[in-house]
């Protein structure tokens, strides 16, 4: 039972997603990992839109509807209800295997740390990386605000120096880390 609820987090490999979560899942509101607090969907069509969703339908419906009338044609009336049968079954293990091993693809809309408070100071030295402002970013730095502390999408300030290549910030980061690490270690 444990086996067929649960299925494992692909991206840390350790937590475990919850499969009628997966099933409401959307782009909006994704199941979350509870290890790694990374969020997933099921890959599908259904969000693809409209036209996609029919392009597929109409497709599949044309190959099983051809599909069905050769097999009529060639095997007769018995041939035709074996293969039908045959095609309910395979698409219901399908469907089985998809909802238990199918493709989850990570939510791009959802952020990896959205239930968790963030430091308007966080935000704030994020912000002076964007606009390269050493004399903010000293002053933040200052009054306790972290490189390593993750924003609402998941980034640091120190991701977002290494990202447009300043080299002085990243510098400046890195002696303020260094920092740290010797005040813990004392």
């Amino acid at each position: 039972m444990f086996f067929n609820r649960f299925r494992r987090c692909p991206e840390c490999k350790d937590g475990y997603l919850d499969n009628y979560e997966l099933s409401k899942a959307s782009r909006d509101k994704p199941a979350i990992c509870g290890t790694c607090n990374q969020g997933f969907i099921r890959f599908g069509i259904s969000g693809w839109g409209y036209f996609s969703y029919f392009s597929f339908d109409f497709i599949v419906h044309m190959v099983m509807f051809f599909g069905g009338i050769s097999l009529l044609i060639y095997y007769g009336v018995y041939g035709f209800v074996a293969g039908l049968l045959t095609m309910f079954v395979i698409a219901f293990l399908l469907d089985t295997v998809g909802k238990n091993y199918g493709i989850l693809i990570k939510s791009p809309n959802r952020s990896l740390l959205a239930d968790k408070e963030i430091n308007s100071l966080t935000i704030a030295l994020i912000a002076a990386t964007a606009e390269h402002d050493i004399a903010l970013i000293k002053a933040l730095l200052n009054q306790g605000a972290g490189p390593k502390d993750k924003d609402f999408n998941g980034f640091s300030a120190m991701d977002h120096a290494r990202g447009r290549g300043y080299e002085d910030v990243q510098d400046l980061y890195k002696a303020w880390t260094d920092k740290q690490e010797l005040n813990q270690d004392i």
